[in-house]
């Protein structure tokens, strides 16, 4: 009797805390737009790295079907340099994006960190659109890691599959 009594108990307090955190479906489908500044890359050595250690890596990853976008993380490091991942994906991690540009044919969106001599802002901004609650699921295909600092990249890892 006393195990039933607990159970109708915790059974009507748990019921509308669970019921108000539940979320409606319109708020798990509801579509998140934000507008990203376009960035004009001004590093030429950035871009020629881009081609040389990534576009010409003969890495798989490039010619997977749809995988035609760049995330790129930026953490800037104690001696001014900054480490960055280029992550091939399908799709554009717009949630945390803090800016994009395009290179032969590939969307790069920049996720961290930004090194103000690397870009200027063209004033274009373009519109992405992600679902809100909805998990991000990760399709990286290849991974390229690189130190930059002003003039100069290397290139000090490469996950390729």
């Amino acid at each position: 009797m006393k195990k039933c009594m607990i159970y109708v108990l915790l059974s009507l307090i748990g019921v509308p805390t669970i019921q108000a955190q539940m979320l409606t479906y319109e708020e798990m489908v509801k579509k998140i737009t934000v507008y990203m500044p376009e960035m004009n890359i001004k590093d030429s050595v950035f871009l020629q790295e881009i081609d040389s250690k990534i576009f010409n890596s003969g890495c798989a990853c490039l010619d997977y079907e749809g995988a035609d976008v760049f995330n790129v993380k930026s953490k800037k490091q104690d001696d001014g340099s900054y480490y960055l991942i280029f992550s091939i994906s399908a799709s554009p991690r717009a949630r945390e994006g803090t800016g994009y540009f395009e290179y032969n044919d590939f969307l790069f969106v920049w996720h961290g960190d930004l090194p103000p001599y690397l870009y200027e802002r063209t004033g274009k901004k373009r519109k992405f659109t992600y679902q809100q609650y909805v998990p991000i699921i990760k399709h990286d295909w290849g991974d390229f890691y690189f130190k930059y600092s002003r003039g100069k990249m290397e290139i000090t890892g490469l996950g390729c599959w």
